[in-house]
């Protein structure tokens, strides 16, 4: 049997072009400066260094999500899984720091 219908449900083709993968290496490379930067130079600012630092690297974990993941270009229901899942997390580690300040 020969098959002429076209599937028309399912996903749509996206191609990123290499402009967006080029600004996105660019974008994950200097994050990747400024969060040595605060490593080495943000000595003096003691516990802030380690919260921009984990800020950084939360914002490139976004960045990598959205575009190496596809999140940007998929349902929504999708992008709220993720952010569910984010959010559990950071309860969680939350939960485990007042424990272990505690001790």
């Amino acid at each position: 049997m020969v098959n002429d219908h076209k599937r028309t449900e399912g996903h749509s083709l996206h191609i990123s072009s290499y402009k967006d993968h080029l600004i996105t290496l660019a974008v994950l490379i200097f994050l990747t400066v400024l969060t040595v930067a605060v490593s080495v130079y943000g000595g003096g600012l003691g516990a802030v260094s380690v919260v921009l630092a984990l800020t950084i690297a939360s914002i490139k974990a976004l960045i990598v999500a959205a575009y190496f993941m596809h999140l940007k270009f998929d349902h929504k229901m999708y992008r709220y899984m993720v952010m569910i899942v984010m959010f559990m997390f950071v309860v969680f580690m939350l939960i485990l720091s007042l424990d272990y300040s505690n001790r």
